[in-house]
């Protein structure tokens, strides 16, 4: 994925076979010292822009002129030591006295003074002339002025990030201060970032599978861990080299690690999502794992009997779990579970009285609520939600709140091909534990949402991105087409390109989604010609007109590379970059 050599363009070749030639001509006929002169002019056009290269070489070529004009030589210079070469080749020992007079023009002062200001002048108007083809409307109707492909230097540089030997040398690739390196700019080889104050305001990563998504997602979890933030990555496709990946982080950082993983339930930690939270959190957290209800009526009547429950096991003593919670659902269970408090609590009979007002509306309530705990209570993974077993086993187990305030790395892995429903309901306990536990503090979170497409519900996720950057909630939706997050609801792809500031676009071979990536990152003002063109020959005339052409061509989104990508800012659209993401270092 992480090749660092960038494509390279047919004039890329043609112009080193030119200038390979004019090498060995140059040093031929006058030294090194053309030859060293166009290579400082082709170098600064490299790095400071061609016109700047070649106005500075205009400019200094009448000072080499004059300093040349004061000494008393003249032009005739190296066409009289071409002559004298020529003479050369008549005598008997011709290349003896070739390489003689070749080596003493190159120690004579008068001919660097003389070769330096032509060099000068003449690379300044090639690479004028150069700049003006490409820039003319004949070659821009016609197609020949081409990209131009990345320079020598911009190589390098890619080649100098995507080896961790870029700039402050200091410090491992991924993990700059306040930033977060993704890798290299295919064009310029400067390093793309994302700083973490843009992070807080939400990144989507778009790309269809096996173009180096994941591996983009991995390269901003390092970064992040590099910076100090404590990770939760909710991963829809359960992959088992993700959570690979993320413990091998854990351990080189020297962080707690807990990994939920519902495709392995035997190797997994437990998971509390009721601990430390109020009543009224719990209800809500309960009644969110039913996506849609018919009525409100039945949802309010859900949601008191709900409450009703983790009252009477807190009056008990008992912790709450999804397998107490079922176990207690019923009035009578309740009642039974009161009466045992009796003795330790005051209020016992105003208890008793607002469970037995639960039982007009106990049937549809428990049905309601029963349904979908058992989702997760019975699933092949349900142990994981027992806390008394996890305790007697001295089975790990994660609280949300207590992994962020200790830096930890935590991995959930949603089992969504082998069972959805579980998958979405078990997404929907841990988003809601998110959105309950993110205000208890304003530290920076990394929240990882992996396909999310495939548990995504209009309130919970978007309330997570609206809500939780002023917490300090930083949210990376991953997902393979933006078809996938429409599936959904349009209004809701809408409300998340809208809630997100960077956007990392890898391959998409769907017309649509390649059309609507490009659409994201926008138009630009350009110049559109046409030519009129009589049986396959221009006739000269030719017309133009200012247009609003995409930024990045649906077609260039439609044949990325593997590990390359778009990357655009909305707070700095001007940086639209074209990047050879860098591989993790945990990979």
């Amino acid at each position: 994925m992480n090749s660092s050599k960038p494509p390279s363009s047919p004039d890329d070749h043609i112009n080193f076979l030119i200038g390979t030639i004019l090498v060995a001509v140059g040093v031929l006929f006058a030294g090194p010292v053309p030859l060293v002169l166009a290579g400082l002019v082709v170098a600064a056009g490299y790095v400071f822009g061609v016109r700047a290269a070649a106005f500075a070489a205009l400019a200094l070529a009448p000072v080499a002129g004059w300093v040349t004009h004061e000494t008393g030589q003249t032009v005739a210079y190296p066409t009289g030591l071409a002559h004298l070469f020529w003479n050369d080749l008549s005598q008997p020992n011709s290349l003896g006295l070739i390489a003689q007079d070749w080596f003493g023009a190159i120690a004579d002062p008068t001919a660097w003074k003389v070769t330096s200001w032509i060099g000068l002048l003449g690379g300044g108007v090639f690479l004028l002339l150069r700049e003006d083809h490409r820039n003319s409307p004949k070659a821009q109707v016609t197609g020949g002025a081409g990209q131009p492909g990345p320079s020598l230097w911009a190589r390098f540089r890619s080649w100098t990030v995507l080896t961790s030997l870029s700039a402050g040398m200091t410090e491992p690739l991924g993990r700059s201060n306040n930033a977060i390196t993704l890798g290299a700019d295919m064009r310029t080889g400067r390093r793309v970032q994302i700083q973490l104050n843009e992070l807080s305001r939400h990144v989507v990563v778009v790309g269809r599978s096996g173009r180096g998504k994941t591996e983009t997602v991995l390269t901003i979890v390092s970064g992040a861990a590099g910076n100090g933030m404590p990770i939760v990555y909710l991963d829809g496709k359960g992959d088992p080299g993700v959570r690979d990946a993320l413990e091998r982080l854990a351990i080189t950082s020297g962080r707690p690690f807990y990994s939920l993983d519902a495709m392995r339930p035997d190797a997994s930690c437990a998971y509390d999502p009721f601990g430390s939270k109020n009543l009224t959190t719990c209800t809500d957290m309960l009644v969110a794992l039913r996506p849609e209800w018919s009525e409100a009526h039945y949802k309010g009547a859900a949601s008191a009997h709900a409450l009703t429950v983790f009252k009477t096991l807190g009056a008990a003593g008992i912790r709450p779990d999804l397998h107490q919670i079922k176990r207690y659902l019923s009035v009578r269970s309740m009642l039974q579970l009161a009466r045992r408090g009796e003795a330790t609590r005051g209020d016992h009979q105003a208890l008793v009285d607002e469970i037995s007002a639960r039982k007009s509306n106990e049937k549809s309530a428990v049905e309601s609520l029963s349904s979908e705990i058992a989702l997760l209570s019975d699933a092949v993974f349900g142990n994981c939600f027992d806390l008394r077993a996890a305790e007697a086993s001295h089975r790990l187990i994660l609280r949300l709140r207590d992994a962020r305030e200790h830096n930890a790395v935590v991995y959930i892995g949603l089992p969504a091909l082998s069972f959805p429903d579980a998958a979405a309901r078990l997404a929907g306990l841990v988003i809601g534990d998110l959105r309950a536990t993110l205000p208890i503090a304003t530290t920076r979170w990394l929240l990882v949402l992996d396909e999310f497409s495939t548990f995504a519900t209009n309130n919970h996720v978007l309330n997570l991105i609206n809500m939780g950057r002023s917490f300090g909630g930083c949210v990376v939706l991953a997902t393979q087409t933006f078809g996938d997050v429409s599936a959904v609801n349009n209004a809701f792809l809408q409300q998340v390109v809208g809630s997100a500031n960077t956007f990392i676009v890898h391959e998409l071979t769907a017309p649509e989604d390649a059309e609507y990536a490009a659409s994201i990152i926008g138009t630009e003002q350009s110049v559109d010609f046409t030519a009129q063109i009589v049986d396959h020959v221009m006739t000269g005339s030719a017309s133009a007109r200012s247009v609003h052409n995409f930024r990045v061509h649906p077609d260039q989104i439609k044949h990325l590379g593997v590990g390359e990508a778009f990357v655009f800012n909305k707070d700095r659209p001007e940086r639209l970059s074209r990047v050879k993401i860098k591989r993790a270092d945990i990979l």
